[in-house]
């Protein structure tokens, strides 16, 4: 009984041990893919009723105007044929950049929806100055991203949705750096409840003067999202979203939006990140929706920057 105890102890203790080491190994290899992510701008969009939800995925489903920037699954779902929307968000300081997005989105029978949306994002200016120290002007750094998105019913309560995207950046004027990525997402409706998982971000690496490989910020995504009306008046969406990034890290984000009449609307949300590529904080936003025509405000608060996002919209 005595060996048996002492060879318990001892197993334990080689087992605490490798599972230290094995802990250890793991975030060093996270660490060091962490470091080797590019274009982490993927991960942000200026979209207000996305902003204001903390970027929850799968509410609310009317609104698909920026569904090929979001999740393409939900398209066969909305309650319009067609939505057409412009946003921007002007930079607030020197650690963020004014972005521009338009998307528009449109249901085509029962089961299909096709969206395209567009961003282009200014960074910050700096000044050039060549090998022989003379300077020559000012340059500011730029990125964009085009998305073609589409959505297919299987099922009454069963669809599938899948992004294509191009992003490019210009950080100096001889270099430019373009890379391909999709999305690939499933979306279950119960009731009124959805539940989602997909991949975000999956696509080619992109390369430096060097020839260094950076890994762009691919993640998997679960989500979930509940939607109800009650009476004529009322409604409420909730919507959580759990991202696993490829390069180590998991971000949590939870939202919440009130409807009055189909007119005025309130939301907020919330994000918990590990992650470097976004950042956690707070966030909040109202929207307006008269005769087809939107107009949303939101606003997103973190440690390092502030984050406003405004937006124009129509869709019927």
């Amino acid at each position: 009984w005595a060996l048996k105890s002492m060879f318990m102890l001892l197993s334990r203790d080689r087992m605490k041990r490798i599972l230290i080491a094995a802990l250890a190994v793991f975030l060093t290899v996270s660490y060091s893919q962490a470091q080797d992510v590019a274009f982490g701008w993927m991960c942000q969009r200026n979209d207000p009723a996305s902003v204001a939800m903390a970027g929850v995925s799968v509410v609310p489903s009317s609104d698909i105007s920026f569904s090929a920037f979001r999740n393409p699954a939900v398209m066969p779902y909305s309650e319009n044929r067609f939505s057409a929307a412009a946003a921007y968000s002007p930079a607030l300081g020197q650690k963020t950049s004014s972005g521009l997005d338009v998307g528009a989105g449109a249901r085509i029978g029962d089961r299909v929806g096709l969206s395209v949306a567009g961003n282009y994002n200014t960074g910050g200016e700096y000044e050039v100055i060549d090998d022989q120290g003379n300077r020559n002007g000012t340059f500011k750094t730029s990125s964009m991203l085009f998305s073609a998105g589409l959505g297919l019913k299987v099922l009454d309560a069963l669809s599938f949705g899948v992004n294509l995207k191009y992003a490019g950046e210009r950080l100096a004027a001889d270099s430019k750096q373009g890379v391909f990525a999709s999305d690939v997402y499933a979306l279950y409706r119960w009731r009124m409840l959805r539940f989602s998982a997909g991949i975000a971000n999956v696509g080619t690496s992109v390369k430096d003067a060097s020839g260094a490989s950076y890994n762009i910020p691919s993640s998997v995504r679960l989500a979930a999202g509940y939607g109800q009306a009650f009476g004529d008046r009322h409604s409420f969406d909730a919507g959580v979203d759990a991202d696993c990034f490829f390069a180590g890290g998991l971000a949590l984000s939870g939202g919440v939006q009130y409807g009055f009449n189909n007119m005025i609307f309130a939301r907020a949300g919330y994000r918990a990140s590990g992650s470097d590529l976004v950042a956690s904080g707070v966030s909040a936003g109202i929207g307006c929706k008269f005769y087809g025509v939107r107009v949303d405000f939101a606003w997103q608060g973190t440690s390092s920057l502030n984050i406003l996002a405004f937006s124009l919209g129509y869709s019927f």
